[in-house]
Parts: C-alpha cells; sequence; structure tokens
C-alpha cells in the first residue's frame, strides 16, 4: 500500500503540507506520525521547493518500501521518521 494512504494531508501555506489524519496502527503511526505534524522533507528534500503534486509522487516512491520524513510540530521543532510501506502476504 501507497504510504499516501496511511496519512491525510493539507496544503494550507504553499508547500506546508499538515497532517491531518494517521490511519490507526499503520507504518506511518507506528513511526510517531501524528496529526498536525507538518512535512518539512520527504527523503531530504524540503517540500518548499517541490510542488503538491510531487510531494503526492514522494509519498509513494516507485521502487522503494520506505520514506524518510522530516516532520515537526509547536512540541518538537523536527525529527525524522521512517515510514515503510506495508506488505500483504497472499
Amino acid at each position: 500500500m501507497p504510504i499516501r494512504n496511511y496519512i491525510r494531508y493539507q496544503s494550507k501555506r504553499p508547500n506546508k503540507p499538515v497532517i491531518t489524519s494517521v490511519i490507526p496502527y499503520s507504518p506511518a503511526e507506528l513511526a510517531g506520525v501524528k496529526t498536525n505534524d507538518i512535512i518539512i522533507a520527504i527523503d531530504g528534500v524540503q517540500t518548499t521547493d517541490i510542488s503538491s503534486e510531487e510531494i503526492g509522487e514522494m509519498l509513494n516512491p516507485a521502487g522503494k518500501n520506505e520514506v524518510l520524513l522530516t516532520i515537526g510540530n509547536l512540541a518538537n521543532p523536527a525529527k525524522q521518521v521512517l515510514v515503510k510501506k506495508e506488505c500483504k502476504k497472499g
């Protein structure tokens, strides 16, 4: 499942995506992503340097099973979390 399916976000300010919800028990929640976190960077790329479409693409990278997010909020200015794609056994 794409990583962007674990979280919902919106950009209130230009390219400052804010997490509006996190799917319970998802890899994003287990990594420490919380509602109201701001996505500062994705795999080291600042969100202020890319478009909203590119943010969506970077949250579902082809050929990668994980994404390194730099997130922050009022309590914690910035931290990095590794969010892995969920692998379904069939």
